[in-house]
């Protein structure tokens, strides 16, 4: 392939620590820490120019056209979680997992979807 059609991207994905252990002992309480954790990755995604790809379940699979912008997401992220869970219950604490790959890929005009 031609390197004029390929460009660096940064993608992130994450994944709640826990989450499918607790949808199985406490479906109502998992779905309502779902909600949290979407609307606050949504948040922060707009915010640094991140793209959501697709979400599985409890993961995200994001991307970004620039690496520093993929990891300060990434640190307000998981910043906003650790805030969250100073004043949360035993129970609904949420813990986050987030790797992050910086790589070529092919340019939008070529672009794969996932």
């Amino acid at each position: 392939m031609n390197q004029e059609h390929r460009r660096l991207a940064a993608i992130v994905f994450t994944d709640m620590v826990g989450y499918t252990t607790l949808a199985q002992s406490n479906e109502s309480l998992a779905l309502q820490l779902l909600e949290r954790h979407n609307a606050l990755l949504r948040s922060e995604l707009g915010q640094h120019r991140g793209h959501e790809v697709k979400t599985i379940g409890d993961a995200f699979l994001l991307e970004f056209d620039s690496a520093l912008e993929a990891v300060l997401c990434a640190t307000k992220i998981q910043k906003a979680f650790r805030e969250q869970n100073i004043s949360a219950k035993q129970g609904e604490k949420m813990l986050l997992r987030i790797g992050i790959h910086v790589g070529g890929r092919d340019s939008p005009r070529r672009r794969r979807l996932w």
